[in-house]
């Protein structure tokens, strides 16, 4: 059962999320260590009255030295980091120092807004990770930023997160990052790989402009997806910015580097899919709002986003898909996987340059 509250009071709703919250901070206290680190990756927010129910996203770990999985990779991908370049050997031990952690299992974080007050969240799972939402106030500081900010503390230092504000009605941009807005070759671990935590990460030409273009819709708000793990939501956010590309929501996925392999980490299972899980998350969040889908053709999105608009025919405007494969339009593949989809509501692209505002069929939201 869901329920909604409509309530102006930030104090009541502020009473509420503490009372609801899965610890309360005066019965429990943080089991943060020293070392141990909290990553909170871009969440959303949705607003009532004098405060928002924002979605948050943590991720517990602690750094370790692991040489011996370093020297394992660099055996997997057949390199000899003395022969690369300063630019890509420097580039291959900062992204490969993301990895070296360990996920921290059974911690509790408690959150805090602007108010003060410290809302439990559920203990870490095996992965490190806990996910919740709380009731934060809405200032007038989150009103011009468009950004809700909160805090978790640790022992020695205070972590920072942010989540987006989402307005009830327009249009989410629901973005895959590898082979949609990043050149990552994913069909080919290796050059994946490679491309992931050797080379400079390289965006698909025109990506960031669209996107950027799309913002400024009235309403418009967009949300990353990426199978990645949240060891690498730093890199994730570092070619964001050096992208130009705009900030939005930001979901990695939920599976620790402490237990998988280093390809194993970046593939995707429909059946159990981390991108579906999400996509339609944010439609029973946002129930008023239209979704556009992009994605490529390299993996599963096809399947997903057909999937997902055959069940929400009415949200879902438009897919648009990055053609890495070369398949024709009418291929067996799309025939099966994009079945039901009105032909006007999924399109190949190869070249942005092909595509234009009208494309994704954006709604600006009622003023």
């Amino acid at each position: 059962m869901q329920l909604v509250f409509s309530l102006n009071s930030k104090l009541v709703l502020l009473s509420f999320a503490l009372f609801f919250s899965p610890a309360h901070a005066k019965t429990d206290k943080s089991n943060l260590k020293p070392d141990e680190i909290v990553q909170l990756a871009n969440g959303t927010a949705r607003v009532d009255g004098e405060a928002a129910l924002t979605r948050v996203h943590a991720y517990v770990f602690e750094r370790e030295r692991r040489p011996g999985a370093r020297y394992a990779f660099e055996q997997y991908l057949d390199i000899d980091v003395d022969a690369l370049s300063p630019d890509q050997r420097k580039n291959y031990h900062e992204r490969t120092s993301l990895m070296l952690i360990d996920a921290e299992r059974g911690k509790r974080i408690f959150l805090q807004g602007e108010s003060g007050v410290a809302i439990g969240l559920q203990r870490t799972d095996s992965q490190g990770v806990t996910s919740a939402s709380a009731w934060l106030p809405f200032t007038a500081q989150a009103k011009n930023s468009g950004w809700i900010t909160y805090s978790v503390s640790g022992p020695n230092q205070r972590f920072t997160g942010r989540a987006q504000i989402v307005p009830d009605h327009g249009t989410s941009i629901i973005s895959d990052i590898d082979d949609t807005i990043r050149d990552t070759h994913v069909l080919d671990t290796r050059e994946m790989l490679m491309n992931t935590f050797v080379r400079d990460l390289k965006a698909v030409p025109g990506m960031a402009a669209l996107y950027q273009s799309a913002l400024r819709t009235a309403g418009v708000r967009i949300h990353y997806l990426s199978n990645a793990p949240h060891a690498l939501y730093p890199l994730l956010q570092q070619f964001f910015t050096k992208a130009g590309f705009p900030e939005g929501s930001v979901h990695p996925r939920a599976i620790s580097a402490s237990s998988a392999g280093w390809a194993k980490l970046f593939k995707a299972d429909l059946l159990d899919s981390h991108k579906a899980k999400v996509i339609e998350s944010l439609m029973l969040d946002f129930p008023k709002r239209a979704f556009v889908l992009i994605g490529d053709t390299g993996e599963q999105d096809p399947a997903i986003y057909g999937a997902i608009a055959r069940k929400y025919p009415e949200r879902v405007r438009m897919i648009l898909l990055r053609d890495v494969t070369g398949e024709a339009r009418e291929s067996p593949r799309y025939a099966k996987e994009l079945r039901g989809i009105a032909p006007g509501n999924w399109q190949l692209f190869q070249q942005v340059s092909a595509l234009t505002l009208a494309d994704l069929k954006i709604e600006q939201a009622s003023q």
